[in-house]
């Protein structure tokens, strides 16, 4: 499993210009590996209501580890 943090990551790792609000809060797939996008941990720190976003991510994060 993979997580990402941040634009940037994702939008390299899957070759994408989606924003990370579009791509979070789902499974999605690198070479049949999952991963999960979540936001930079600097954009957590100026925006603190985005914190239980974060969460949720590792969350679902933590389902795809254990099945």
């Amino acid at each position: 499993i993979i997580i990402t943090l941040g634009r940037f990551a994702i939008q390299t790792l899957l070759k994408t210009t989606l924003a990370v609000g579009k791509l979070r809060s789902k499974v999605n797939y690198y070479q049949d590996i999952p991963v999960i996008a979540t936001y930079h941990p600097s954009y957590l720190l100026r925006t603190p209501e985005a914190k239980k976003d974060a969460w949720n991510d590792l969350q679902l994060a933590m389902k795809k580890f254990r099945p």
